[in-house]
C-alpha cells in the first residue's frame, strides 16, 4: 500500500501488450493513447506471491485530457526524480534503467 507504480495492468484473454495498455490506460486516466512502443521487459518475482512479467511502454502521442480515475495521486516527474520514488518492487528495474546514462542514450537515439 502507499508505493507508487506505472499505469498500466493485466493482459486480457486475447489482447497483445499494447493493446492491453491502450485499454488501461482508458479506464485509469481517461485517454488514448496513440502511439505507444515497448522500451523494456522485466520479469519480477515477488517473495511468497508470484511471478509477473512487466512490459513497459513509451507512450509518445495520447489524446483526452489526463483525469485520475484509480489512483491515490498522479505526478508527472523528471528522469533524475524517479530515483526518489518510493516504487513497487517490481517497477524498480525500469526505474533504474530510466535514471542510468543508457535510458538517455535510448531517448537520444533514433530507436523511438
Amino acid at each position: 500500500p502507499l508505493k507508487w507504480e506505472f499505469p498500466g495492468g493485466k493482459i486480457e484473454p486475447g489482447e497483445e501488450a499494447a493493446m492491453a495498455l491502450r485499454r488501461e490506460l482508458r479506464e485509469e486516466l481517461g485517454i488514448e493513447s496513440e502511439e505507444v512502443k515497448q522500451v523494456f521487459v522485466h520479469t519480477h518475482r515477488y517473495a511468497g506471491f508470484s511471478t509477473v512479467n512487466l512490459k513497459f511502454f513509451h507512450v509518445s502521442h495520447y489524446t483526452g485530457e489526463m483525469v485520475n480515475r484509480v489512483f491515490e495521486q498522479i505526478r508527472w516527474l523528471a528522469q533524475e526524480e524517479l530515483a526518489n520514488i518510493d516504487f513497487l518492487d517490481g517497477d524498480r528495474a525500469v526505474v533504474e534503467w530510466l535514471v542510468s546514462a543508457r535510458a538517455r542514450t535510448f531517448w537520444l537515439s533514433d530507436k523511438l
